[in-house]
């Protein structure tokens, strides 16, 4: 039997498989990426793909207490793009 891996969203503690998360991604040059088709490498924080998770991760600014920082609006402007990119 072969182990997998679970992630958990930083916005509603869910646990599951990676491919049921957004992965967001604090590079080593203390850059932030989403991670969309390439597998980047770094510490990750992961989200629900679900618009109520993305909007609650910004609202809460939850990706600033997962990697101990200050993160530019950016990053949330680009998560809240991404919720629109799932919704169709």
């Amino acid at each position: 039997m072969t182990h997998i891996p679970e992630r958990t969203c930083i916005s509603c503690r869910k646990k599951g498989d990676k491919s049921c998360f957004l992965k967001v991604v604090l590079s080593k040059n203390c850059e932030i990426y989403i991670e969309k088709d390439t597998i980047l490498q770094g510490r990750g924080a992961y989200i629900c793909k679900d618009n109520d998770c993305i909007e609650k991760c910004v609202k809460t600014k939850a990706l600033n207490r997962a990697f101990k920082k200050n993160l530019p609006n950016r990053i949330y402007e680009e998560l809240l793009s991404e919720r629109e990119a799932n919704k169709n």
